[in-house]
């Protein structure tokens, strides 16, 4: 006669975390506006989590900017537009300005992520992490957005 042994006891708990992470990740997308996160600020959902109303007024209008980082091989350069209306991210472009093939892609990877990152968000709360898988594009953005704030601040 063949006894079954029971699997230890951490099995069990790594059997049950694997089957309930897809759920576990889902809900961890999805946050209460009671937290400030993911908030519609009238001009469509803001996909930065916890982004808050602008405290200051912001003059509409379209802002420009050029931006650049340095890479292990080069200089890579891009440039944005930011339009704004009521202080909330309208519309944004970002043209891709680089010779170099692998940073040409990560930089219209960005260029395609970005509108849906920040639409419809406060012009206070535009702080990216990477987005498109471009981390030095999206570090640039950052600067180039705090330059945005300041000329367009009232």
């Amino acid at each position: 006669m063949t006894t079954q042994r029971k699997p230890p006891v951490w099995l069990k708990a790594a059997a049950l975390t694997a089957s309930t992470a897809p759920v576990m990740m889902v809900l961890a997308g999805c946050s209460s506006s009671e937290s400030g996160a993911y908030e519609d600020f009238g001009a469509g959902v803001c996909n930065i989590e916890g982004a808050t109303a602008n405290e200051a007024t912001y003059t509409d209008g379209t802002y420009h900017e050029e931006g650049s980082y340095m890479t292990h091989v080069m200089e890579e350069k891009f440039s944005a537009d930011v339009t704004l209306k009521d202080g909330l991210v309208d519309q944004v472009t970002v043209t891709p300005d680089t010779e170099n093939r692998r940073s040409l892609g990560l930089q219209k990877s960005f260029a395609a992520a970005l509108p849906e990152a920040i639409h419809g968000c406060p012009i206070e709360s535009v702080r990216i992490h990477v987005v498109g898988g471009a981390s030095l594009t999206s570090a640039s953005f950052n600067e180039m957005a705090d330059n945005i704030r300041d000329k367009a601040r009232e």
